[in-house]
Formats: C-alpha cells, structure tokens, sequence
C-alpha cells in the first residue's frame, strides 16, 4: 500500500482518478470472481428422500466422466487444479466404501463421455486443456474402451468428428453419443462394440445443446437441461432409437446445465448444475415421471454444485466431485465431496 502511495503522489489529479478507479474495479472484479453464488429452492430444503456422505474422491476435480459397473463406479479424467486435465482414473467400491487406483487414461481429458457396455467402459472425445474448452470448439475425435479384468485401455474408431460436453448412453448392446459441442453438436452417433463402426444416419436433436446429461428409461434416451451459447434450456427430449424420432417433453422446472441425473423408483432425478447467466450453482432436487410427463420436487442436495459425476447402485444415488461455484469459479470451487441420496423415505 505504501508504494501505491508514492506512485499515486507522483501522478495529476486526472492520473490519480485514473488510478484510483482502476484499482476499484480490480477489488470489485475480484470480489465477483471469488464469489461462488449458490441458489437453492425457493421454499428452502423440501422434504422426500434422504442424503448421506459417503469416501471422498482421492483425486479432486470437476468436469468429469462416470459409469457404474458391477457394483462400483469408474471415474475417468477431468478438470485438476489451474484448469488442467487429468488422465487418472479411480475406482469406487460402493460396498466397502474404499477408493482405488486404476490404469491411468490414454491421453488427460475433461468433458468426455462414457458409458459401460459388454463388461467393459467406453471413453469418447472430451477436451485436453482449459483453451478448447473456452473457444467451445474440441478438436479431440479420440475414443477407448477400458477392461476392467485387465486393467488395460485400448483405443476405438475415432468419433465422427470432434465432441466435447456431451452425454453417451448405453441401449441394448450400442452405444448412444448425444449432445456437446462440436461440427455435429446436434447429430446422435451409434457406435456398435461388435463392428467398431460409427452410424452419424440417426436424426437430430432440436434443441442443440452442451454441458448436458442423458438418462434411459424404457429403451428411451432422455435428455434434460443444458446450455447453449452459456444460455441454459429446460427443455426436455426423448429419442426413441427403434423409431428414430425425438418428442418434447415437459421441461424442466430450473433451467441449467451440467447438472446430474439418476434413474430411482421409476423416476428421473436431476440434481445440482450452474447457470452463468445469474452465476448460480444448484443444490436444487427435482424428479420427473415419465408416465405423468410431470416434475415434482425434493430434498436439495446438502452441498450445491455443478460438474459432478453420479452413479446408481443398489438404489443408491452417488454423487462425486464437481465444484460449488458455477463458471470461472469452477476451478477455484473444487470439492471432493462423495454424497449419497436414497429415495426410500420419500
């Protein structure tokens, strides 16, 4: 402070006022920066279900890729600290709750997809540093399949083209690459395990979007939230693989994106995300029947946040990681939280 004195005493009147605002909107920028805006449900915490914690994630990080097989959750890549991407992957055991290490990934990414299929785990696109991620434009079309019996990875026919921020699903015995960023951001792509093919023939979705997740229900793929242009969408859209056909459904009550969605009791809950227009980042719970085409809603979730992977086991919704502050507070926010919803006291 004393040498912004003397600097200040050195300069005109006009060049102090200069100075002096300069340095208020350093404080003001940086006050708003470091501020990680949460924004539960209006009526506080509504009551249905119930939450617990669980280990927390060895290695924290936000913005990454999760399935569950066997009874234990793979985490795949992410977002570290100072925006870098990692490769690690790590092994939840939901019945002892013990983490492991398992084979590192090919190449450090973040805002990937993956899904499990046939015993083993596919790893689809995503970005490798902070840089792509900000341009929105990916350029990694990279794609593996992991076995867990091994401990080995091995790469796959790359994707169409680049993809990143998107959801892929498991139906029947293919995999379902929906939504992101990218040349075919509305495009659905099929990859069969048996004939390492590409299908790029399906029809598109209608509301483009990224930072999103997909759920299936039925045979069907429901895809909710997400953002495009960092504007958040509530809308809903079911796509129908047998006939090829999307439908809209009622939308989601929060519009937001990189949220979390789970398949319980016959429902779809959606859980935490961000908005980067009001800079908010939810704890805000809402589940949607498909048989009523109608959202109801519950217990937030104790520690809101966005960019967090989840899983259900034995009834039991996972949520891991991510980060309570939305946009450029991501970094900064990150948390290694391991929280647990039960749906059974609803």
């Amino acid at each position: 402070m004393e040498s912004m004195a003397r600097i200040l005493r050195s300069k005109t009147p006009g060049m102090v006022m200069i100075a002096v605002g300069m340095v208020l909107a350093a404080i003001v920028a940086g006050w708003f920066l470091n501020r990680a805006r949460t924004c539960q449900s209006p009526a506080g915490f509504p009551t249905g279900g119930a939450w617990t914690t669980g280990a927390p994630i060895p290695t924290i990080r936000a913005e990454t890729s999760a399935t569950e097989l066997d009874d234990r959750i793979y985490v795949a890549g992410g977002m570290i600290s100072d925006w870098v991407a990692t490769n690690a992957l790590e092994v939840y055991d939901t019945a002892s709750d013990i983490w492991r290490q398992a084979a590192p990934m090919p190449l450090p990414i973040h805002h990937a997809g993956v899904a499990a299929a046939n015993g083993r785990i596919y790893v689809t696109g995503g970005y490798d540093d902070m840089g792509k991620m900000v341009r929105a434009e990916p350029d990694n079309s990279r794609a593996w399949v992991y076995d867990p019996q091994t401990d080995t990875w091995s790469s796959i026919a790359d994707l169409p083209a680049p993809r990143a921020g998107h959801a892929m699903v498991t139906v029947g015995d293919k995999l379902y690459l929906v939504g992101g960023t990218g040349s075919g951001a509305a495009e659905v792509w099929t990859y069969d395990p048996a004939t390492d093919i590409w299908n790029t023939h399906s029809a598109p979705m209608s509301t483009l979007r990224e930072h999103v997740p997909a759920i299936v229900v039925d045979g069907h793929i429901y895809v909710i939230g997400g953002r495009w242009n960092d504007v958040s969408t509530p809308a809903v859209e079911v796509y129908d693989p047998t006939s090829d056909t999307w439908e809209r459904k009622a939308d989601l009550p929060t519009p937001r994106s990189a949220l979390s969605l789970a398949l319980l009791d016959g429902r779809i809950h959606a859980v935490g995300g961000e908005d980067l227009a009001t800079g908010c980042t939810y704890g805000r719970h809402e589940a949607y029947d498909p048989q009523t085409d109608t959202w109801t809603t519950l217990a937030d979730q104790p520690v809101p946040r966005h960019a967090m992977v989840s899983a259900v086991v034995d009834g039991r919704w996972y949520l891991i990681g991510g980060s309570t502050g939305a946009g450029a507070q991501t970094e900064p926010s990150l948390t290694g939280v391991t929280e647990i919803f039960s749906s059974s006291e609803t």
